[in-house]
């Protein structure tokens, strides 16, 4: 007797179905940010975008944009370097949604001062500069991470946890995107 097999053909669209999940965002004011929380919003998923007290209005629009496309969001205040601020705000995504599927770190950035001009040496640099874009771009992802990880269903079916620097990790771990427009 021969076995049939039957050729399946899934669209690109559909690989990862996020309809339903929900979806915790840092840096979503940002060019970047705002068109990930669009698209993903466009797809089901519902977007709980995290931003700085003076990116509330920015926010706030992306939120009514998303809202007036059919999508579903929300925006809490939160910076990505503050533990208790994030704590205090995952316990209250908790408590409203039960749980979080999806952590998209987009945070970080870069300043003038952090960098050397083509005039300037090494010697030049603003050392706090450097240490504020350091912290932004590390710190920004690890302590979201560090907060929001603790309530992902580690049992989730699809993984979005992207890490390069560990392409043997273990498929259990949360699915965390760290998107870093400034590193490669």
């Amino acid at each position: 007797m021969s076995r049939q097999t039957t050729k399946r053909h899934v669209k690109m669209t559909d690989l990862f179905d996020i309809k339903g999940k929900i979806a915790v965002m840092t840096g979503s004011t940002g060019v970047l940010g705002k068109g990930i929380a669009s698209y993903l919003a466009s797809q089901g998923c519902t977007m709980l975008l995290l931003c700085r007290e003076q990116s509330k209005d920015k926010a706030e629009a992306i939120v009514e944009a998303i809202r007036e496309e059919g999508g579903k969001a929300a925006f809490h205040v939160a910076d990505a370097l503050d533990k208790a601020a994030l704590e205090a705000v995952c316990d209250s995504i908790m408590n409203e949604y039960g749980r979080v599927d999806i952590l998209l770190n987009a945070a970080g950035g870069n300043m003038a001062k952090a960098n050397v001009s083509p005039d300037q040496t090494i010697f030049d640099m603003d050392i706090e500069a450097m240490r504020a874009v350091v912290d932004l771009n590390i710190f920004g992802t690890l302590i979201p991470t560090m907060v929001f990880a603790k309530g992902m269903d580690n049992e989730t079916e699809y993984r979005l946890g992207l890490d390069p620097l560990r392409p043997d990790a273990d498929p259990r771990t949360p699915p965390v995107v760290t998107i870093s427009p400034d590193f490669p």
